[in-house]
């Protein structure tokens, strides 16, 4: 079961890429980048430099697949179900992706090295970085203790961040934006030195306060430290490094908190750290803890968001335009900020029910609010092809979840992995099968322009109970591909000497109707099958597979169901139960019990709020029930798993170690 993930321009969403589904910062292109959850990557749009690495440059006005190239797959980039991508991102000539054993893989233009691959040779399909100043064998992340796990790209510039908080740079480096103290290109990675960053020699080298995340502009970096701190190196004509100058910088300063409630420097209040960085053409942005939302640099189109078309070397809070806060955007503790990004000349800003606002530079409807009209405080998106009532993300059944911005034109992915796109579109960067400027979102279609990129068969939840001397399994799906049905599969922990059985097929598709899949839709469906070949005093496992048309079998996470005594029977109670084991790794296994029917959300959140993963989101008869969860690319740490039902809330902190 698949999800998507988009990424555009640079890499909007730091990748930060939400749960399985994602949009990262990119902010300079003229393509798109959409991946799944299966590791396949897939492109659109402006192909003269090969940057859609399917072999050919060529624009394309609908997804096309990239090509494995050096990568060790089959025949497309990440078809290796053992090293699936992880992550993309891209600019406006070039395109990177990170494999989920550390390597990098680049392709598209490559004038000053930014493919990081020791030529200036243009690629039409993937070449792996080399190691350069990485302490690796041969290439990038190619050393197991200290994987790359997060990667970004500039105008002409690469950025790679590792396990360690180490940061690698390569390409252009006119102004400064390796970070290395010098302004030579490169086309092997350095390492960013620490300049203002308190450690030893290179930016975060100190274990104590790793750099988390990092982001690219025209020709600026940006990093954002585990204390909150921002650093930021490269071109400043417009006060983008927010230092309080308009001076080039070859290594890192800190930013200056401006308009930030801290000290000295943004992100120096320890109650409210920023958690989140993007950079734009020539402005930078930052969101905080709280929800609220700083920029600084250039601002001749109101991409500042503060009311005005002032330049600003310092951050500056964002004022809160059509949102539904007080003064500010995010200001609203009911309807914070999660996610922001910067396009060239413009911004946005997702919401954590869904909604989506947008500032600045419109001349091509990059803002979505059916106008070309320039903005300097926020404007909610309009719907468009989007199944809502009047906004993108209005229908609360399939909110937004992630957003990217490019060179002019937005996207957007919701619940469901439909993805929505609107703005700039002369090389078909929207993914609509047309070149047709669009002020509202369209839908983005499939490969080839056949139905919708989306569609994938997403598996929301799988639960198990023990009830009335039998197990009921119940899992819904959010959407699916070619599904012909499901396959269920049981064993016995505890057999064989404390061994566990072996995997026994409990029913299938092609005996059981009620196991039949719903071919290719976007809509949820809810599923359930009722084991009543069960022991009292034995713990089953039991598993989920589904099977595409093609006969491809996938499958997903077990749950454990202990099936009680009649006579010991736990009592119904609401709540979480502790979590075993805790301490966790890989996997960690959640109980909770229901006092009566009723719609169940069950959510893991890092310390920060932001959510990480739902686990349930269905409705649910009063019983006690058992699952297992094993997170994928999660970073050692306390998270905190929430219940909610029938108005009530209950939470209990689990802690993840490496």
């Amino acid at each position: 079961m698949k999800k998507l993930m988009i990424f555009v321009g640079l890499l909007v969403i730091s990748v930060h890429s939400l749960s399985g589904q994602a949009l990262g910062p990119q902010p300079n292109s003229y393509h798109t980048i959409a991946l799944h959850a299966d590791g396949n990557v897939f492109t659109w749009g402006y192909d003269v430099y090969g940057q859609l690495g399917d072999g050919s440059t060529d624009d394309k006005t609908t997804p096309v697949r990239v090509l494995k190239g050096a990568y060790n797959g089959t025949s497309y980039l990440g078809d290796n179900p053992a090293n699936k991508i992880i992550s993309v991102a891209s600019n406006r000539r070039q395109s990177m992706a990170l494999a989920a054993d550390g390597g990098v893989y680049t392709w598209g233009d490559n004038s000053y090295g930014q493919l990081g691959d020791g030529s200036t040779t243009q690629r039409n399909t993937p070449v792996r970085v080399l190691k350069g100043e990485y302490n690796g064998t041969t290439y990038l992340g190619d050393n197991p203790a200290n994987k790359i796990t997060a990667v970004a790209m500039g105008y002409a510039h690469s950025i790679a961040l590792a396990e360690d908080g180490s940061v690698y740079t390569w390409g252009k480096n006119n102004c400064g934006q390796l970070g290395d103290g010098s302004t030579t290109q490169r086309n092997t990675p350095v390492r960013v030195l620490k300049g203002e960053y308190a450690g030893t020699t290179y930016l975060g080298d100190n274990p104590s306060n790793k750099i988390i995340a990092v982001a690219a502009g025209y020709d600026y970096s940006i990093a954002l430290a585990e204390d909150g701190s921002v650093y930021t190196w490269g071109k400043n004509n417009y006060g983008q490094l927010g230092d309080g100058t308009t001076n080039d910088k070859t290594t890192p300063v800190r930013v200056l908190k401006g308009e930030y409630a801290g000290t000295t420097y943004l992100g120096d209040n320890p109650s409210n750290k920023i958690i989140a960085v993007a950079l734009g053409y020539y402005h930078s942005i930052a969101l905080a803890a709280d929800g609220s939302v700083y920029s600084w640099g250039y601002n001749f189109y109101g991409q500042l968001g503060d009311g005005s078309t002032t330049q600003r070397n310092t951050p500056v809070r964002v004022l809160k335009g059509a949102y539904d806060g007080t003064a500010y955007l995010g200001d609203n503790p009911s309807n914070k900020i999660i996610a922001v990004a910067a396009g060239s000349d413009y911004s946005i800003a997702l919401t954590e029910d869904g909604s989506v606002y947008t500032w600045g530079y419109n001349s091509n409807g990059q803002l979505g609010d059916g106008s070309t009209t320039q903005r300097n405080t926020p404007v909610r998106v309009l719907k468009g092809e989007y199944a809502g009532t009047t906004y993108l993300g209005d229908n609360p059944s399939n909110k937004i979840i992630a957003v990217a911005l490019g060179y002019a034109h937005s996207i957007a992915l919701a619940e469901d992995g439909s993805v929505y796109t609107w703005g700039y579109n002369y090389s078909g960067q929207l993914g609509d099968g047309s070149t047709t400027q669009r002020n509202t979102p369209v839908r983005v279609k499939g490969v080839g322009g056949v139905g919708d990129l989306s569609l994938p068969v997403v598996l929301s939840s799988l639960t198990g109970q023990y009830k009335g001397g039998k197990v009921v399994l119940t899992w819904t799906t959010e959407s699916e591909t070619e599904n012909l049905g499901f396959i269920l599969e049981r064993k016995i922990l505890g057999a064989n000497q404390g061994l566990p059985s072996e995997w026994l097929q409990i029913a299938s598709y092609v005996t059981d109707k009620a196991l039949a899949g719903h071919g290719s839709t976007s809509e949820r469906h809810e599923y359930q099958y009722i084991d009543k070949a069960v022991q009292p005093d034995e713990t089953y496992l039991y598993r989920l597979a589904d099977v595409d048309y093609s006969g491809r079998v996938t499958w997903h996470k077990a749950v454990e169901v202990k099936v009680e005594a009649q006579a010991t029977q736990l009592p119904l109670v609401f709540g979480l139960k502790p979590a075993y084991p805790n301490p966790f790794n890989p996997s960690v296994t959640i109980k909770y019990g229901l006092t009566e029917d009723g719609q169940v959300s069950l959510k893991v959140y890092n310390l920060h709020g932001q959510l990480v993963e739902t686990l349930v989101n269905t409705r649910q008869s009063a019983g006690n029930y058992t699952l297992t969860w094993q997170p994928v690319n999660l970073s050692s740490g306390v998270y905190v798993v929430h219940l909610h039902s029938g108005g009530r809330t209950v939470q209990r902190k689990i802690m993840f170690v490496k």
